[in-house]
């Protein structure tokens, strides 16, 4: 496990450091935050966006959860584009969360991808790990892209600090009918 510092941010973070393994990519990063509870429609367009930012050359930052976050990944790595997957994690590195998605770790090193955590397996974790957690992703990216979301959500704490730091904030519009977009109407 290797250490980044994030003090070159010049940002004020709850965590100095992310501890990693992978490669830190230099390209331009975007990341794409959401719901756990995606519906399918939001996950395919996730997917193709993700794959489509990829292969123009950017760097896909979230946050390896269900939903949203996993979809971006996965459409990176139906890229094949190496340096194109930052995940930032709540949990240690040995400890990934959910467990379902360990299965993908080898495929995103193989592209040389960078898997953070603000957590080294020291400290016991909490749910505000999840929220501070958001603020490293937002910290690390020119634009956040905010997808399908309840009012109540942790993906929205990552809209608040890129909105305090400055960031720029995209949102996917909600479908009309969609009730799980109630969080867009920021």
């Amino acid at each position: 496990m290797k250490v980044f510092d994030l003090s070159f941010l010049n940002l004020s973070l709850p965590y100095e450091k992310l501890y990693y393994v992978g490669g830190w990519s230099e390209k331009r990063k975007v990341a794409i935050v959401g719901t756990r509870s995606a519906t399918l429609e939001y996950c395919k367009f996730t997917f193709n966006l993700a794959k489509q930012l990829a292969l123009a050359g950017l760097n896909i930052v979230s946050g390896f959860a269900y939903g949203i976050d996993i979809y971006a990944h996965l459409g990176c790595l139906d890229s094949r584009v190496p340096g194109s997957i930052t995940a930032i994690l709540a949990v240690p590195l040995d400890k990934i969360s959910p467990k379902e998605h360990t299965k993908y770790v080898k495929d995103i090193l193989e592209l040389d991808g960078f898997i953070g955590t603000v957590n080294k397996g020291d400290k016991e974790v909490f749910r505000n790990d999840f929220v501070l957690r958001n603020s490293v992703i937002a910290a690390i990216s020119e634009l956040v892209v905010f997808f399908e979301s309840a009012k109540k959500n942790w993906a929205i704490h990552t809209v608040w600090f890129s909105l305090e730091y400055g960031k720029e904030v995209g949102v996917v519009p909600r479908a009309p009918w969609g009730v799980r977009n109630e969080g867009t109407k920021i």
